[in-house]
C-alpha cells in the first residue's frame, strides 16, 4: 500500500474507535440488525440492558434477547421492530420487558443500507420511570379535582388574559352552567 492510503486506513480506524467510544458512552441501548435479523453491532447499554457480552449478543437474533410485550402479550414476529424497521413500516413505539421486575422501552429506529445490505438501527429508551411519574402526576390531578369538586365553597382559576383554567361544581351550579358547558367557558372567555 502507498503512504497515502496507509494514513487514510489509520484515520479511518481513528474514527472508528472514537465513533465506539461515543456510542458506547450513550445511555440509551443502541443496537444494528441486519437483513438476517441477526444482531451485528450493540453498544455496551444494549449489552447491560440484555445482560449479556457482545460477544454472545452479536449474531443473535433480537426476539432471543428481548422478549417484547405490549398489553401483556407477546409481540409477534412480523409486528418485531427490526422486522418493522427492515420493511419500512415503523414508527417510535413502547414495550414492555419483565426482568426483575417490568420495564417500559420506547423504541426508536431507522433502516440504513450504507453496506451491501439492509440494516435496521435501533435505539432503545428505557422510559419506565418517566411513565410512572406521568402516572402519579394524573392521579395528583385526579385527586385534586376530586377534593376542589367536593368543597363547596367556588373556586374558579383563571389566567392573565381571564381564560377559564379551572372550576368546580360549586361555580358551575352559580353560573348555572353543567360539566358539559365547561368546554364553551372556555371558549368564550379565550374570546375576551
Amino acid at each position: 500500500m502507498r503512504i497515502q492510503q496507509l494514513e487514510q486506513v489509520k484515520q479511518l480506524q481513528a474514527t472508528m474507535n472514537k465513533m465506539e467510544v461515543t456510542l458506547g458512552a450513550i445511555a440509551d441501548a443502541v443496537v444494528w440488525v441486519g437483513e438476517d435479523r441477526l444482531i451485528q453491532w450493540c453498544n455496551s447499554s444494549f449489552e447491560s440492558l440484555v445482560n449479556q457480552p457482545h460477544s454472545t449478543v452479536c449474531g443473535t437474533k433480537l426476539t432471543d434477547l428481548l422478549p417484547l410485550t405490549q398489553i401483556g402479550q407477546p409481540v409477534a414476529l412480523p409486528c418485531y421492530p427490526d422486522v418493522q424497521i427492515l420493511n419500512g413500516e415503523y414508527e417510535t413505539t413502547n414495550y414492555q420487558l419483565q426482568q426483575d421486575e417490568q420495564i417500559t422501552l420506547q423504541i426508536s429506529g431507522s433502516c440504513t443500507g450504507l453496506t451491501d445490505e439492509q440494516c435496521a438501527i435501533l435505539v432503545i429508551r428505557d422510559i419506565t420511570q418517566t411513565q410512572r411519574t406521568q402516572e402519579s402526576l394524573q392521579e395528583i390531578e385526579e385527586r385534586l379535582q376530586t377534593l376542589i369538586n367536593a368543597t363547596p365553597d367556588i373556586i374558579c382559576l383563571k389566567d392573565g388574559e381571564g381564560k377559564w383554567l379551572l372550576s368546580n361544581q360549586a361555580n358551575l351550579s352559580v353560573c348555572r352552567l353543567n360539566e358539559n358547558c365547561r368546554g364553551l367557558c372556555e371558549k368564550l372567555s379565550q374570546t375576551n
